[in-house]
């Protein structure tokens, strides 16, 4: 039996609205090792920011969220190996000075290692931003998309997979957050000297903006009142 052309475009709209309210990005979060720490080397003018040892492993996934998921991601591993600058001269700051932030330039690389070893992902990582709000910070914490030429070899473990697979179609995110006691500020972090502190952070994956899924929805009624038209006329 065949469907009519509208119906069939209702019907398409209707699934995929179903698929997208079904694929939630994933989020695993992390906690630094206790061997582990975040550095920051600062020159007077900048400071460099690194998470040391520079070995794998660096951090442990305690928690994830996503649908599907099978609690297979707490234990992965991995390490981001690289080192990220921001310059004091281009540190902005608001609130009374109490929140400031600035660009970070310079890659890595983020692995992470699934439980046993049997799979692994690999991904360039740039660190976007950095920030400081009293004691607090965080590196790329609005979350913009910051992985890029994602490998992944091995299987067996669904939680790799799927941030895989959702990372190369919509994009994947890694982010940082730390704090001091007492409380720095990045201005603070550029003195000449050394500053270490714990951190944790999370991988997550973008999910599709509800504007790009809405003009997909506009495009498929369109083709579908086109079809119904055409064949009224015929």
């Amino acid at each position: 039996m065949k469907m009519k052309p509208l119906t069939f475009a209702l019907a398409t709209m209707l699934g995929l609205l179903g698929a997208s309210s079904s694929q939630a990005g994933i989020s695993m979060s992390f906690q630094g090792n206790p061997d582990t720490q975040l550095q920051f080397v600062g020159t007077g003018t900048s400071s460099t920011v690194s998470i040391t040892p520079q070995l794998t492993p660096q951090f442990t996934v305690n928690t994830e969220s996503g649908n599907g998921l099978d609690q297979s991601g707490i234990g992965i591993t991995g390490s981001i190996i690289g080192s990220f600058t921001f310059q004091k001269a281009q540190i902005t700051s608001q609130l009374l000075g109490l929140f400031q932030s600035a660009p970070l330039s310079g890659t890595g690389v983020l692995t992470l290692i699934a439980p046993g070893g049997a799979e692994t992902l690999t991904a360039d990582i740039v660190g976007e931003t950095i920030h400081t709000f009293v004691a607090s910070g965080g590196v790329n914490a609005i979350e913009t998309v910051n992985l890029s030429n994602l490998v992944l070899t091995g299987s067996g473990n669904l939680a790799l997979t799927t941030f895989y697979n959702q990372a190369i179609t919509t994009g994947g995110i890694a982010s940082l957050s730390f704090s001091f006691s007492p409380s720095k500020s990045l201005t603070d972090l550029t003195a000449a000297t050394t500053f270490t502190t714990s951190y944790n952070g999370s991988l997550t994956t973008a999910v599709p903006e509800p504007g790009s899924m809405a003009m997909a929805f506009t495009g498929l009624s369109l083709v579908g009142l086109a079809r119904l038209r055409l064949r009224r006329k015929v």
